[in-house]
């Protein structure tokens, strides 16, 4: 039999440090369990992706019957293919591919943990500046046009999307803004309206408001990735993610051969490229010319890849994947080392952007019937550039 005394000890002393092991498995739960979960979940999730093999297939394919078939093991073409019968154009499937995208978000965002919340309720904010500059440029331009939305932002999840779509002002658009909690971008349109409501000074005010838009997003999307677990991966995929999105802008300029007006709008937030920097790729009179400065930069492999791309297909969509493909292959080695950062996150977001833009392409490809065999050598197959 224990004595009171032993029986003291037992519990002041001995129990306390038995229990010890416990709660450290519990803390390292608390800290780390919610991540590994999150982890395991978005890995199976982009198990389920539509990839560049399944495009391939689909392009070979006669009917969208057919086609859809070789979406079947996806999340994606499960969604398209269930709702088929209201597919007749391609504004159907952009129109279908965001409301997937919608529902997939929002089904992730109840097992964030808190630091990856925090870069959720961030990077979503770039869906919400796509509808406010559709609106704004519909109210500036006085147009009867019909304005698509997409379903995604925090104006959407705050239930505000319809009213944002029957604003009738820019006052109505502000006051919109500001009750989805987005109250630095309504700011800044505050501070245009006057130049918007002007005849003489609209257009030119609307396209540098769009500037200061995309600014303000950029700048808090890096400050944000600098705050939290994970910056080591998601800085260099953020900030790349930025520069070649400026890379892509300028070389649509450069086509279009309007550098001039786009050097007085392009964003100036930059990761490794600067200011001075764009300023000599926009004053490239060739696309060999922009290919050869790009060769200074960090970014010469892509820069050729763009130009490459372009001048073979001469498809955006294309490009835009690209420049995703890079952003990923940024954090991609490194995301096995931080599985319990929100680098987790930011990979999963830039897989599903990827895979919406393949989507999109495939059926713009599909519904216009352009000859698909150029496209082949471009849809990459295990991370390699697949010749036919």
């Amino acid at each position: 039999m224990f004595t009171e005394e032993a029986i003291t000890y037992l519990i002041v002393f001995l129990i306390p440090i038995a229990f010890l092991p416990i709660l450290a498995c519990f803390t390292s739960f608390r800290r780390y369990g919610a991540y590994s979960f999150l982890a395991t979940l978005l890995k199976g999730k982009e198990a389920k992706c539509i990839t560049e093999q399944h495009i391939r297939d689909a392009l070979r394919k006669k009917s969208l019957e057919e086609a859809l078939e070789s979406f079947a093991e996806t999340e994606l073409g499960t969604y398209i293919s269930e709702r088929s019968a209201t597919i007749k154009t391609y504004d159907d499937i952009e129109t279908l591919v965001f409301k997937y995208l919608s529902k997939d978000y929002s089904s992730i965002k109840i097992y964030l943990p808190k630091d990856s919340l925090i870069l959720y309720n961030v990077y979503i904010e770039k869906y919400d500046l796509f509808n406010i500059k559709q609106i704004i440029r519909r109210l500036v331009s006085k147009s009867l046009h019909k304005v698509n939305f997409v379903p995604l932002g925090k104006i959407f999840e705050s239930g505000l999307l319809s009213k944002l779509k029957e604003s009738t002002s820019i006052d109505d658009v502000v006051s919109i803004i500001r009750q989805a909690g987005l109250y630095d971008y309504s700011m800044i349109i505050e501070e245009a309206q006057p130049k918007l409501s002007s005849e003489r000074e609209a257009y030119r005010a609307r396209v540098l408001l769009e500037k200061r838009l995309d600014e303000k997003y950029l700048s808090k999307l890096v400050n944000t990735s600098l705050k939290l677990k994970g910056k080591e991966q998601m800085l260099p995929a953020i900030g790349s993610l930025i520069d070649l999105n400026l890379i892509n802008i300028v070389v649509r300029s450069i086509v279009a051969k309007n550098q001039r007006e786009v050097a007085d709008i392009i964003p100036e937030v930059y990761y490794i490229l600067t200011k001075e920097g764009i300023r000599s790729l926009l004053d490239s009179k060739s696309l060999e010319e922009f290919s050869e400065k790009l060769e200074q930069t960090s970014y010469s492999d892509i820069g050729k890849r763009i130009v490459d791309i372009y001048r073979a297909t001469g498809d955006v969509l294309l490009i835009e994947k690209e420049i995703l493909d890079y952003a990923l292959s940024k954090i991609k080695e490194n995301v096995s080392t931080a599985l319990h950062t929100p680098a987790v996150l930011l990979h999963y977001f830039l897989t599903k952007e990827k895979e919406i833009k393949l989507t999109l392409l495939f059926f713009r490809l599909f519904f216009q019937k352009i000859p698909y065999e150029k496209y082949l050598p471009y849809l990459k197959i295990g991370g390699s550039r697949v010749e036919r």
